[in-house]
């Protein structure tokens, strides 16, 4: 009985292994932006030119590299990114990893620079549509840096973090799920969570901002879904584990 013991909970973290393995891209390789993925302006009022803002694959540090200089005061950017055709399922959590973040600020007109992660209902959204969806992002403004959480557009903030004493040199963002909450994380620590958007955010995307005369470059890297283990597989491999151990006892009397 021993041996089909094994092959029970063998076979059952398999499945358990299987069902949490994360969609994650790493961009070790080229991802072939200009036809596996999509670049949309996520908000664009003064209709600044696309050359302007651009997403490219740095072949030597093998990151994302992000970049803006719109050099005029009236003019917003905000760009996003997503591999073209994906979609998350409403359990999986989306992750992004943020480095060598070199931005500019007007403490005149409060302009300012920033990066983010985005889940929306819809594939290509607007920061003002005011439909269902999260917006996540690490802002620098006059004064420093700080952590916000928009919902369903950019009136609603579900959180406007305090300013940073300096700037984190990795800028890890995450969007999880835990049962109904959506749970913020940055670097590693939760902000905030919420229940409150109720519609499937099939979508997900990296974002990244300039307003006014400012300019940003910012490297992107481990951007992706990370599925939740369901709760009944893992039921299942704590009842085998359990079994095996009752098992091993009795053999042992």
């Amino acid at each position: 009985m021993r041996w089909q013991v094994l092959v029970v909970i063998a076979t059952l973290g398999l499945l358990v292994t299987t069902s949490v393995q994360a969609d994650i891209i790493i961009f070790s390789v080229d991802p072939n932006l200009a036809t596996e993925w999509t670049q949309f302006d996520y908000y664009n009022p003064y209709g600044a030119t696309a050359s302007t803002t651009t997403a490219t694959w740095n072949s030597t540090n093998q990151n994302l590299e992000l970049t803006s200089n719109l050099g005029a005061e009236t003019a917003d950017r905000y760009r996003a990114l997503y591999k073209t055709g994906a979609t998350r399922s409403d359990t999986d959590g989306v992750t992004v990893t943020f480095s060598d973040y070199i931005g500019s600020w007007d403490s005149q007109t409060g302009h300012n620079t920033g990066v983010g992660l985005v889940v929306s209902s819809v594939e290509q959204g607007n920061i003002l549509s005011n439909v269902p969806q999260y917006e996540f992002f690490m802002s620098q403004e006059s004064g420093g840096y700080h952590y916000a959480v928009l919902k369903n557009g950019i009136a609603a903030f579900l959180y406007n973090g305090p300013m940073l004493a300096e700037l984190p040199s990795t800028i890890e963002l995450e969007i999880l799920r835990d049962g109904s909450d959506y749970v913020f994380n940055a670097n590693g620590v939760e902000l905030v969570r919420d229940s409150s958007v109720t519609e499937s955010l099939s979508y997900y995307c990296l974002s990244w901002a300039v307003s006014g005369a400012n300019t940003l470059s910012v490297s992107a890297d481990n951007f992706g879904t990370v599925p939740v283990p369901e709760p009944s597989m893992l039921t299942l491999l704590a009842a085998a584990l359990l079994g095996m151990l009752c098992y091993n006892k009795r053999d042992r009397k």
